[in-house]
């Protein structure tokens, strides 16, 4: 990655002391570098000092993400394609599904990239490309000394009182006041579920066809014990976007580990795909440009707490949704909440000695005893109450338990009629209203049968 100094340190001084050290240069690290100089400037503050540090093993251009929102957002400009309906087949034909207030987005990891840069204002529109191998050759200058792009390692953090010292693998040792850790091991938790999904970014010599995303669609073989569904995403009349997913219990929820090898089952994943492009899509000839796969752990993360100024982002705390697999809207709502908490001097950022109705402008001073106090209940992921995670603690436990169950959920769920409601639960911003008319559109024999241990593994 490239270091960008502040105006106060001359090029070729390393920076050795920022306000904010950003671990993680992917979608979190990025959003909430955003956020946080978006915050600032617009509560006429100075603009705190950022470091992003990222070791570009996994190259952000080559990352895609899809999401659904309503309203505007700070990054709207990353968002390369836009729909306002989806279709699903669950069994009973092709459903059209209007999406109401909400649309559904694609953004590419180039495209997050460029409209983080135009957040942050570089005058050169240089960008955070990731790519500079030689520490001499890190250096340039990208805006009004607020952001800086390092591309290294952390090894580790030492925490004083009052500031974080980070070691770097290549470069100085640097202090910032707080870190937002996005690499750290998530805490530890039940995982009673997986997401297996493998995914082709094809090419077309025709034109597909294909001018809506595809939710789900269930014409797709399932290996036992599993439930499986093709999602496709149009980008463009000869792109398209096939991902097979298989949802799938797992044989100990407290004994989960990330799969140290390849999905024993990608093979018939690779035959379920081409079948479907055959069969389904009709593609003619086609060429893969880009494959993603990978085996997501569906379990409910911990609730975030902080001890001290390493804060937890991004996967760490907690934002894959746990019933879905979505993660990017949850990094933009928790990116702006965590922004307007660090320039406010507030929620997570409040000493022992504040209330979390006050708060003072700018970064708040260390508490008497040295630890940093979440005010109230600022200090959780606060998407959502407690009821969502207990929701989806029964949902992972349907699919350990019974996942061929779903598809008669989901064909309850995904009707014109519901669709606003599914995405606002699924978003965690529903009421017990909607929550009682979703509950009423689905067979309640799986869900209670799973309640039993779902409570258990609370």
């Amino acid at each position: 990655m490239t270091l960008a100094p502040p105006p106060w340190t001359p090029s070729a001084e390393p920076v050795r002391e920022v306000d904010v050290l950003v671990a993680g240069g992917g979608a979190s690290g990025l959003s909430l570098t955003a956020h946080l100089v978006d915050a600032a400037r617009r509560a006429g503050m100075r603009q705190p000092s950022v470091l992003v540090v990222d070791d570009a093993r996994h190259p952000l251009d080559e990352r895609l993400w899809a999401s659904w929102s309503r309203g505007h957002g700070l990054l709207d400009a990353a968002v390369s394609r836009s729909w306002d309906t989806v279709t699903v087949h669950t069994g009973d034909g092709v459903r059209t599904l209007p999406l109401g207030p909400y649309r559904y987005r694609a953004v590419r990891g180039r495209d997050l990239r460029r409209a983080v840069t135009d957040v942050v204002g570089d005058p050169d529109h240089r960008d955070p490309e990731l790519s500079r191998p030689n520490h001499s050759d890190r250096e340039h200058r990208a805006g009004p000394g607020s952001v800086r792009w390092l591309r290294d390692t952390v090894l580790g953090a030492r925490v004083g009182r009052g500031y974080v010292d980070v070691t770097l693998r290549e470069g100085p040792q640097v202090r910032a006041r707080w870190v937002f850790d996005s690499t750290m091991t998530p805490p530890p938790g039940p995982v009673p579920a997986e997401m297996a999904f493998l995914g082709w970014e094809v090419e077309t010599d025709r034109p597909h066809g294909q001018d809506i995303p595809v939710f789900m669609d269930f014409r797709t073989p399932s290996l036992p014990g599993t439930l499986a569904f093709v999602y496709l995403l149009p980008l463009g009349d000869h792109r398209l976007l096939a991902e097979y997913t298989a949802l799938r219990g797992t044989a100990d929820p407290r004994a989960w580990t990330a799969p140290s090898r390849p999905d024993p089952h990608t093979g018939h994943h690779e035959q379920a795909l081409r079948e479907y492009l055959d069969d389904v899509v009709r593609a003619g000839d086609y060429r893969v440009r880009r494959t993603e796969h990978g085996v997501l752990p569906l379990g409910t993360t911990p609730r975030r707490t902080v001890r001290s100024a390493v804060i937890p982002i991004g996967t760490p705390a907690g934002m894959i949704k746990a019933s879905t697999g979505y993660a990017y809207r949850r990094i933009q709502k928790d990116s702006a909440l965590l922004a307007s908490a660090f320039v406010r001097g507030r929620g997570p950022f409040a000493t022992a000695g504040e209330n979390s109705g006050g708060g003072g402008r700018g970064t708040p001073e260390r508490s008497p005893s040295g630890r940093w106090h979440a005010s109230g209940d600022a200090l959780r992921t606060r998407l959502g109450g407690r009821r969502h995670p207990q929701l989806d603690r029964v949902l992972l436990e349907v699919i350990r338990r019974e996942p061929a169950a779903l598809q008669r959920v989901f064909h309850g769920l995904l009707r014109p009629e519901h669709i606003g409601d599914v995405l606002a639960f699924l978003d965690e911003e529903t009421g017990l209203r909607q929550e009682r008319r979703l509950l009423g559109a689905v067979p309640g024999g799986p869900f209670l049968a799973a309640l039993p241990a779902a409570l258990r593994r609370r």
